[in-house]
């Protein structure tokens, strides 16, 4: 007789992994809704966040997956990572280890550091501080911080849908506007899909395209919405709306941008559409808000972080190499724990949300003792910020370590050996010595930082002399008391050299000393010893971004902002200190 025919032989486990999970979350703020057995792809259910009233905040979508005694990673595929593109809620994945009773999670996002493109999978370091599941209840706080998120970005979604699906007929638009939009918006969108992918993760997660809606055309005038169309919704590229005036109440947060422009203006769609990305991307290099790609990038983020805030981490300031796994501590438990206590205190335990700027906490800390709490589903609801530093890129520089295994980090930049007197400039009381040799680190490494960071964005720039192989780039450093017959600070140099039977090395570091100095460059020569070399470009420039914050990641910029100079004929970046 025929035998029914059996479980898997992974039943077991799903189900431990699943009952461990649900062991593990407190039930009066996580309701989940999982399913064992299930034959759904990608996900195995939700879960949804609750407030100290039970009333729902929002759901995330769930994976579990079982990993071994005592791992701490997790082999990942793809697919959930395209997953995440296009569902309609965040996607979150939780490992469970049901020997110890132990959970981790992390948000599956295509800007994740472990994450690249065209690879099968990928591994998942998850770290005991920021990823575990346990009972100070921080992953709760998190998941609320993801689902809030997400609800502001949609709470207004029926309206555009209703406005975009009563909008469907383009018979009001005049067949050459129709050309001209669809020009402009395919524009927009080759850019965002091909050459900034990083700039559309970022700025308009689970966006499938951006779409153009029109306002008002006549003879002079043109006026338009640009607006995200998400995943899975049937919206046009191209469509009519209501008249309405610009900057109506009637503001939706899916609509991006709203223009009124003159037809002469509008002759040429493709340029316009191409403005508005680099307008863009712009910002986004001026703000230094480009995803950390880069060992050195991520130490030189988090060692300025540390300096700048240091009362709020509980860590001491100015130390030549620091633990990840101290760094991890401090920004993920200390941090937080002190700035629910203060919340707390501000509040008076009354549960309002409250917004602290790291910077006033740090000035309120020089006089006042504040020992961080544990933080739970009760505590205060806070967020954190900076009107002087990306606290997004120093907790994105923490997890691009903890994904690459970083054990310890080193200071790119050698600290003060002395304090200046009021009134010196900021490159005061270095050593020379210090100086030299944390100046010449930076520069012989910034070629191999930058291509990892251009690489991990997903940047197109195929005519980059700093990643061709037919270009030599040559640095030339002044420290600041032998720069001193310039303008009295450091000075940098850089030729590039095209041809690779110029015989020199893909990046070549020299520094002016006294003696022997075997470089003699002017305009577009440059011989070094015996030989001479005519370079396609020379700029000179101070080199004071090296003694302000974040040394590497200003270089980074300044390497990025002549790249999209060069590709895209962006002239007038400016970068922030």
């Amino acid at each position: 007789m025929a035998k029914p025919t059996p479980y898997s032989t992974t039943d077991a486990a799903e189900q431990d992994a699943v009952s461990t999970f649900e062991s593990l979350i407190d039930s009066h703020f996580v309701k989940p809704d999982i399913r064992v057995r299930d034959k759904y792809p990608n996900v195995d259910g939700t879960i949804e966040i609750v407030d100290q009233e039970r009333v729902p905040l929002g759901k995330l979508d769930v994976q579990v997956r079982t990993i071994g005694p005592d791992e701490r990673k997790y082999s990942c595929p793809t697919s959930l990572v395209a997953y995440s593109e296009v569902s309609t809620l965040p996607v979150i994945l939780i490992c469970v280890d049901p020997s110890t009773q132990r959970a981790f999670w992390r948000q599956i996002t295509p800007t994740m550091p472990e994450y690249k493109e065209n690879q099968q999978g990928f591994t998942i370091h998850f770290s005991e501080h920021s990823d575990a599941i346990h009972d100070s209840d921080m992953y709760i706080h998190k998941w609320t911080d993801i689902v809030l998120d997400y609800r502001e970005r949609i709470a207004k979604f029926p309206l555009l849908r209703s406005e975009v699906a009563n909008t469907l007929e383009l018979d009001s638009i005049e067949p050459q506007d129709r050309e001209s939009l669809q020009q402009f918006i395919d524009t927009i969108n080759n850019l965002i899909d091909n050459q900034f992918i990083a700039v559309k993760k970022v700025s308009y997660p689970n966006v499938w395209k951006l779409g153009v809606g029109v306002f008002h055309s006549d003879q002079q005038r043109l006026v338009y919405q640009i607006y995200r169309i998400p995943y899975r919704e049937p919206w046009p590229l191209v469509c009519k709306l209501d008249d309405g005036s610009l900057l109506s109440d009637q503001y939706n947060p899916y609509a991006i941008a709203e223009h009124s422009i003159e037809r002469k203006d509008f002759s040429n769609p493709e340029d316009v559409g191409r403005r508005f990305v680099l307008k863009h991307v712009q910002r986004f290099v001026e703000q230094k808000a480009f995803p950390i790609h880069g060992r050195m990038l991520a130490a030189d983020v988090l060692v300025s972080f540390v300096n700048k805030y240091h009362r709020c981490l509980g860590i001491a300031p100015d130390q030549d190499s620091y633990s990840v796994t101290d760094l991890d501590y401090a920004l993920n438990h200390h941090l937080f724990g002190v700035c629910a206590a203060i919340a707390t205190r501000m509040t008076q335990g009354s549960g309002n949300y409250i917004h602290l700027d790291l910077d006033w906490i740090s000035r309120y800390l020089i006089e006042k003792n504040v020992e961080p709490v544990s933080l739970n589903a009760k505590s205060v609801r806070f967020s954190i910020g900076s009107e002087w530093f990306s606290v997004r890129s120093a907790f994105e520089s923490l997890r691009y370590l903890l994904a690459k295994e970083v054990a310890a980090i080193e200071r790119p930049f050698a600290k003060r050996a002395s304090l200046p007197p009021w009134g010196h400039g900021i490159w005061s009381g270095y050593s020379q010595e210090d100086e030299v040799r944390s100046a010449t680190h930076i520069l012989e490494n910034c070629l191999e930082e930058y291509a990892t960071f251009v690489q991990g964005n997903r940047l197109r720039f195929p005519n980059s002399p700093y990643l061709d192989q037919e270009t030599s780039i040559i640095f030339e450093y002044y420290p600041v008391k032998l720069a001193a017959n310039y303008r009295g600070y450091s000075l940098l140099k850089e030729h590039h050299i095209r041809g690779a039977r110029s015989g020199l090395p893909k990046l070549s570091v020299f520094v002016k000393t006294e003696e022997n100095y075997p470089v003699v460059s002017h305009r577009l020569t440059v011989k070094i010893g015996d030989f001479q070399y005519q370079a396609v470009r020379s700029t000179i420039c101070d080199a004071t971004f090296f003694f302000r914050q974040s040394p590497v990641l200003n270089l980074v910029y300044q390497m990025l902002s002549d790249d999209l100079s060069e590709h895209y004929d962006l002239d007038m970046i400016g970068i922030l200190p």
